[in-house]
């Protein structure tokens, strides 16, 4: 699930994102263009950025079963948990 990019601005100026899970892809573009001025690529990119990391820590595999698969010399485990990271990172690419 997509998560929606909201944004305040604190008494510094400094803006902090927050992400709750949007009900569509079409709703989180629609909610990251309300919140981010246009013309401002850059904080564009970086909120999407941020939404991919949440949404790949929600999907990784737990880590202690690398460590597990390490601690055991078991290396088809290990392997297994590099593919299942992959496979995450492959579903939720980061923009060019």
């Amino acid at each position: 699930m997509p998560y929606a990019i909201t944004s305040s601005t604190d008494e510094d100026g400094v803006i902090n994102y927050e992400a709750k899970e949007a009900a569509s892809k079409t709703l989180f573009a629609h909610d990251l263009n309300a919140v981010i001025p246009a013309g401002n690529d850059s904080d564009v990119i970086e909120a999407i950025k941020h939404s991919i990391r949440l949404q790949r820590a929600a999907e990784y595999p737990p880590m202690q079963d690398y460590l597990d698969g390490v601690a055991k010399g078991d290396q088809q485990q290990i392997d297994a948990y590099i593919a299942a990271c992959l496979a995450v990172k492959e579903r939720y690419p980061f923009p060019e």
